[in-house]
């Protein structure tokens, strides 16, 4: 259980802000960037991620305690059942948190 404990606080503390929401918002910000205006002229890339942390910065909160809100109850659940389910009830949370991002982050 010590473990167990260990990981999940791994997942909210390291995981989540660090990595998981930064590759959210950089590949957001990279995939609503304007299309190139002619052939042979790249998106602008060089201030995709610099975008993407100026938005990130302005939610750094909200976005963490939404997920550490949804995902801990969440973990309790999975994690108390069998292991032969567990897989699945993961998909079906994430599923579940791709609806939640999907209806509350559509900026």
């Amino acid at each position: 259980m010590k473990v167990l404990g260990k990981q999940i606080a791994l997942d909210f503390i390291v995981i989540q802000p660090i990595v998981y929401w930064p590759c959210y918002y950089t590949t957001k910000e990279f995939v609503k960037s304007p299309e190139p205006v002619a052939e042979g002229v790249k998106k602008d890339e060089s201030g995709t991620f610099s975008r993407a942390m100026t938005k990130y910065s302005k939610t750094f909160w909200i976005d963490n305690v939404g997920m550490l809100g949804f995902w801990f109850p969440a973990d309790i659940i999975i994690y108390s059942v069998p292991m032969h389910l567990r897989l699945h009830l993961t998909h079906l949370v994430s599923f579940g948190w791709t609806v939640v991002l999907s209806t509350f982050r559509g900026d």
